[in-house]
């Protein structure tokens, strides 16, 4: 049996929400299910609906991750303590770093003891082309933002310590990385981009996946409704899909678009929908836990990404492998993904006509959408199932153990 001491993605697992600690889940659960593994995940946090499988040990910390600087080293010296107890103890085959995020450091590949351990990190993605302030969210930093109001002393505290340990940490990333075995890339843009730092041939190129059971193919509903997901972020262009379905209800009366998601700008989608009359065509579900989000594609003709960037577009595997079209921008991850013409549509990015167009060709054609869905789904079959993915991590693991 190979054991593998495992750091997941923002040290978070979770079959509910969330790319990062969803991808986690899956890969371990894959890698567990189909092959004679056993991980020691250690996690600051765990949120499961469905119990993970047995060869998957969650250990948690207990330290409050999303706190700021003083809990973040706090963090990461209870993680060391933790590590350095299993690797004593458990006869571990590798360590692996799964999509490190943010600065990618990891203590443990760095301590002397521990380098005779295969190490291997990734997936790892290129980041974002295109941020705004209102994602800072997503990296925990609204503790900050009201730190930083009540111009409290602990802000001035911890922010003297990040302008401190930011260099730092910066040179800990990059020894980290100086370290791994293999490095994982989600797509040959990552690869590339991580070639400047790491010996190309340490890198090996492994997209994300899905679980075809989960989502399922079924025939694509004869109607006008088109489906969004994501965080409600500037990043994610949702603003120009809404402008773009002002034109589409033009040509199809009945047309409706489901956004699924929530974040900080919902309140300016609705009102913009508002301003363009189009609050009975644009219908705002919120949040969605992970299990139901299949419903949402079953009831839908076609998807839509309309991000300013993307690094990947876990949803585009999603939709494909549900056998829905899939109508995205020109982004790093969707172009490695649809084939244009073929699986969906490729357009230029924050151009709502050319998202009206390209609606305007899938929902005039019913022959057409269904021939995208079918060709979607045999390409997640062969290249994005899990099983397959899990397959070719296995089979990196078995060539660092050898």
């Amino acid at each position: 049996m190979i054991k593998v001491l495992a750091a997941p993605a923002a040290y978070t697992l979770s079959d509910r929400v969330g790319t990062e600690p969803y991808i986690s889940y899956a890969l371990l659960s894959s890698l567990a299910s189909n092959f004679d593994v056993k991980f020691y995940a250690i996690v600051n946090r765990a949120e499961l609906d469905q119990p993970i499988h047995p060869n998957v040990e969650i250990i948690e910390t207990n330290v409050n991750l999303n706190g700021g600087l003083i809990e973040k080293i706090a963090f990461v010296l209870q993680y060391g303590r933790i590590s350095a107890k299993v690797l004593r103890k458990e006869d571990i085959s590798l360590i692996h770093h799964i999509l490190p995020s943010g600065s990618g450091f990891n203590p443990i590949p760095l301590l002397k003891f521990a380098q005779k351990y295969p190490f291997i990190m990734g997936p790892v993605q290129c980041p974002q082309t295109v941020s705004f302030e209102d994602e800072h969210l997503l990296a925990g930093r609204a503790s900050w933002s009201i730190l930083r109001k009540e111009g409290s002393l602990k802000f001035a505290f911890e922010d003297l310590l990040m302008r401190f340990t930011h260099p730092m940490l910066r040179i800990l990333s990059n020894e980290t990385l100086n370290e791994c075995d293999v490095l994982v890339a989600v797509n040959e843009d990552a690869k590339n981009l991580y070639a400047k730092y790491v010996d190309a041939s340490k890198i090996e190129v492994i997209p994300f996946g899905v679980d075809t059971n989960q989502f399922r193919y079924s025939t694509p509903p004869d109607n006008h409704d088109i489906l969004a997901l994501g965080g409600l972020f500037k990043r994610k262009g949702f603003d120009f899909l809404i402008e773009a379905m002002n034109r589409v209800v033009k040509e199809f009366p009945d047309a409706k678009l489901h956004i699924v998601g929530d974040g900080p700008q919902r309140g300016n989608l609705m009102k913009l929908a508002k301003k363009l009359n189009l609050e009975k065509h644009v219908i705002f579900h919120g949040f969605i836990p992970l299990r139901k989000v299949p419903e949402f594609y079953r009831m839908c003709r076609v998807m839509c990404l309309p991000s300013l960037s993307e690094s990947f577009g876990r949803v585009i595997i999603e939709a494909m492998a549900s056998g829905r079209p899939v109508i995205a921008t020109r982004t790093i991850g969707a172009r490695g993904i649809i084939k244009h013409g073929k699986t969906g549509f490729l357009v230029p990015v924050a151009d709502s006509k050319a998202l009206a167009n390209a609606l305007f060709k899938v929902l005039s054609d019913y022959d057409l959408t269904c021939k995208m869905g079918l060709e979607g789904r045999r390409e997640v079959e062969g290249k994005y199932d899990w099983k397959v993915i899990a397959q070719m991590y296995y089979e990196i693991y078995e060539s660092l153990i050898s």
